[in-house]
């Protein structure tokens, strides 16, 4: 599931979600996940795990973009707050370590917001 937040884009990969590649396939043959230390780029964007890093960044663009996110994702409560998005991004991380989800931020290669 690619997001959209403002300018910037996260992304989600659920290995267990029904037509996703086998998690077996992802986590790899020796029951590891992939390692965080990975960066896709095509020269205008990267793609990096996301962490604890992108906070803020993710904060921004959720307030530029709350009038759109309200109406449009499920997930989007008025109440919510920064350590909301910390929680979030530590899950992820753990998630990551356990195979269960890969989150990625997709940012902007000329600054990585």
């Amino acid at each position: 599931m690619t997001l959209y937040l403002g300018n910037r884009f996260y992304l989600f990969w659920d290995p267990g979600l029904k037509g996703s590649r086998d998690h077996r396939s992802a986590v790899g043959s020796t029951g590891n996940p992939p390692s965080r230390d990975i960066a896709l780029s095509t020269g205008s964007v990267v793609l990096v795990p996301l962490d604890a890093s992108h906070l803020d960044g993710m904060w921004a663009a959720m307030a530029e973009s709350a009038a759109a996110l309200r109406s449009t994702m499920p997930w989007w409560r008025d109440e919510q707050t920064k350590n909301d998005m910390v929680a979030w991004t530590s899950f992820t991380e753990s998630a990551w370590r356990s195979g269960t989800l890969y989150a990625f931020s997709i940012l902007d290669a000329a600054d990585e917001r």
